[in-house]
């Protein structure tokens, strides 16, 4: 028997409690073999070029969203960083590193902002300025900043509620991509 519509007959297999799926070539495969009556077996052979067509189409479908957006199942979909995310992230580390902070430490960070920036507040961190100097104990170079030892603790620097007004970012601020809608 043809069936004229592979998705009706991919749902009455399924019923049944079989998965198709294709071989390399133009082979199908149906499994459990134990679940495959006789009646179900002709169905499949009657309908076997279809399925295999549809099969083919449905992978293609599955594969082109991916080449034209990889960040399909990342942030906001998922909590999953997406790739502006993982590229501030990076940049991130990288600077918190080179400012003096163990590697461990400054992930942590970075991840951490990438919450923040999640959050959608705006947030100005002395680590992240470029005016900052030093890499343990730091500065500000702004020239503006007055701090009576002239340098900066692991807490002022890692603070996120700073309102500085001077504030410049190392490195580019989240796109809105990074917010929520």
């Amino acid at each position: 028997m043809k069936c004229e519509h592979p998705e009706q007959l991919l749902a009455l297999i399924g019923a049944a409690g079989l998965k198709i799926q294709l071989l390399s070539g133009d082979g199908l495969m149906a499994s459990p073999s134990s679940a495959l009556t006789e009646e179900l077996r002709a169905l499949i052979r009657a309908n076997k070029q279809r399925l295999i067509d549809h099969l083919h189409a449905v992978q293609r479908q599955d594969a082109e969203p991916a080449a034209l957006d990889p960040d399909r199942h990342c942030w906001p979909v998922t909590d999953a960083m997406n790739t502006a995310e993982i590229n501030l992230f990076e940049q991130r580390q990288s600077l918190f590193a080179a400012r003096g902070f163990p590697m461990e430490l400054a992930e942590r960070i970075a991840d951490h902002l990438v919450k923040y920036d999640r959050s959608g507040q705006p947030w100005k961190a002395c680590m992240a300025c470029r005016h900052l100097a030093g890499t343990g104990p730091w500065e500000c170079r702004s020239g503006l900043r007055d701090t009576p030892s002239g340098t900066m603790s692991v807490a002022e620097v890692m603070s996120t509620a700073r309102d500085c007004s001077f504030f410049e970012a190392e490195y580019p601020q989240p796109t809105q991509r990074h917010k929520i809608k």
